[in-house]
């Protein structure tokens, strides 16, 4: 009998493995972490796009200076939905062409370009398409109030190749939307998935009464105690 496959991880760490395994250019290819990432613009500040790059006020962009900043702002344009009238002019827009050409010419990918290629790979590419079709049947996601635009549009994609979808969520719980995250995903999906049932979680399995009570007569005591025992219970 054969069994069905499992694959537990990251949304990041399945398009990886999406990457490597359906699209052989991708085999020989690096992935930067944030420090990598940031070293590389530096190290390459004009190919990068990043001294051409502008702020608001006209000022240009500096290396080591501005280089975490332009970073998180090419993510967030390669992994949010995009406004292209009100961006015609930026630069900073303007200097993503130039970074990704620099991705590929020293073959890495960095998080938001794993993002970026699975979901154009599975957009763009019968073959690879015709191949998870087959293969993913049922898709979970959880901490879904988190997903971001391209996230929520690969999760699309895999229904719409035929797999179950099932999230998990609490639209209380954002606490992404700096980066990117959009709560309506998680308090539209019943409009947006055909057939979808909410389930509501009211039970609390993680805390004991024992437990809830003591941390009420601390905030209830004084906030002052509850913060600084909060402060040490996350060290």
């Amino acid at each position: 009998m054969d069994w069905p496959k499992c694959i537990f991880g990251t949304i990041h760490g399945y398009c990886l493995e999406l990457l490597k395994s359906e699209i052989v250019e991708f085999l020989k290819y690096d992935v930067l972490n944030e420090i990598q990432q940031t070293l590389l613009i530096d190290r390459n500040s004009k190919k990068s796009g990043l001294t051409d790059a502008k702020t608001l006020d006209g000022q240009q962009l500096k290396r080591f200076v501005d280089t975490a900043l332009y970073s998180q702002a090419l993510s967030i344009l390669r992994e949010s939905d995009l406004n292209l009238k009100a961006l015609k002019n930026n630069s900073v827009y303007g200097g993503l062409t130039s970074y990704e050409a620099l991705l590929k010419e020293k073959g890495y990918l960095d998080y938001s370009a794993i993002l970026a290629k699975a979901v154009g790979a599975l957009a763009k590419e019968p073959d690879v398409r015709k191949r998870l079709k087959q293969k993913i049947k049922v898709v979970i996601v959880d901490e879904y109030q988190d997903v971001n635009p391209i996230q929520e549009k690969l999760v699309e994609i895999l229904h719409n190749l035929g797999a179950s979808v099932v999230v998990v969520g609490d639209d209380d719980q954002t606490i992404y939307q700096w980066r990117g995250s959009n709560v309506q995903n998680i308090k539209t999906f019943t409009l947006r998935y055909s057939g979808a049932k909410t389930i509501k979680l009211q039970a609390n399995f993680r805390s004991s009464i024992g437990i809830t009570d003591v941390a009420i007569l601390l905030m209830s005591r004084s906030p002052c105690v509850f913060r600084l025992f909060a402060k040490a219970s996350f060290r």
